[in-house]
């Protein structure tokens, strides 16, 4: 039996008196507490846990600098001129020279470089540290030499740089302003960006690119432990598109991937895999020998197929 709309409607306002609507409101206030406390729990044990990251970026103006969206502000202990011997100066410029207990995850820099802008993405596995360096000329940023990693990392050890703490300069603002995001729903928004793009621009690169790039801002600044969800989405898809001799989606929707996380050694490893089977062996080689670079990223049963591939196993 239905009961009459308007029967409802008159026991709903006879019911609504001030001390249950009190009680909803505190009980929605006590589910937004906990909502935002969870919240910065996660951002906060990623940051200064066991996966916290160290990002170096060198030849950096900090002075018109923002990382996931928030300007860096400097404290004046960090405005330091170039100190130490002149090589590390030119490899480094002066400080601050990077950023400390930086979340795993995907991350947003904005600089400017000359006269000109420069936005760019990244990512990061936990416990990982990268060594970046802005190029002036093509306002770009770049990885260093592996021998000047190894020169950085000593003297971070040494305690020779000045680094700033992201959870106090990027992750607590984002934290304030009411900006964070739980992973599940960073992850899942990005996710559905993708099946827009795999459903709708395979055939237009521009709009895949773009639609795809929207997805990764969901990204930034979230602590991020794995991209499985989306790596494992592209690369499945990938596959089959290439099955279907649907090369040119199959070849959208990665790039499409890449615009999401760049560098990404599973995207890379996928990359490999389909340049290597179209015959260009150059090109999938060395696909393959950079996804091996960042193998922290690969899981065990990747890792073993691209030495496979390689020939390494």
């Amino acid at each position: 039996m239905f009961i009459p709309i308007g029967l409802i409607a008159r026991l709903a306002l006879d019911a609504r008196d001030g001390q249950t609507e009190d009680a909803m409101r505190r009980a929605g206030l006590d589910h937004d507490r906990a909502a935002h406390e969870a919240l910065v729990q996660e951002l906060w044990s990623a940051c200064t846990g066991p996966a916290g990251c160290l990002l170096i970026l060198g030849g950096v103006d900090w002075s018109a600098c923002a990382i996931d969206g928030v300007p860096i502000t400097l404290p004046p202990s960090a405005q330091l001129a170039p100190t130490g011997y002149r090589e590390n100066v030119d490899v480094l410029g002066p400080g601050p020279h990077g950023l400390l207990a930086v979340c795993p995850g995907r991350h947003s820099i904005t600089v400017r470089s000359g006269h000109r802008t420069v936005t760019s993405a990244l990512t990061l596995f936990p416990r990982e540290a990268l060594f970046l360096k802005l190029d002036a000329a093509s306002g770009a940023f770049a990885r260093y030499e592996s021998s000047d990693e190894a020169a950085i990392l000593r003297r971070v050890s040494t305690g020779d740089l000045t680094l700033l703490d992201y959870s106090q300069h990027v992750a607590s603002p984002r934290v304030t302003g009411m900006r964070a995001v739980a992973s599940t729903v960073a992850l899942t928004a990005c996710v559905n960006e993708l099946r827009l793009v795999h459903k709708y621009a395979l055939d237009n690169q521009e709009a895949a690119l773009r639609q795809a790039t929207n997805g990764g801002t969901h990204l930034n600044g979230v602590p991020i432990a794995s991209f499985e969800p989306i790596t494992t989405f592209i690369g499945f898809n990938v596959f089959e598109l290439a099955a279907k001799e649907q090369h040119t989606q199959a070849w959208t929707l990665l790039q499409a991937g890449f615009a999401v996380l760049p560098d990404n050694p599973t995207l890379l490893a996928v990359q490999g895999e389909l340049q290597l089977k179209s015959g260009a062996t150059e090109l999938g080689t060395a696909s393959l020998e950079r996804a091996l670079v960042r193998a922290d990223g690969l899981s065990l049963a990747l890792t073993s197929r691209v030495r496979a591939l390689l020939g390494r196993a």
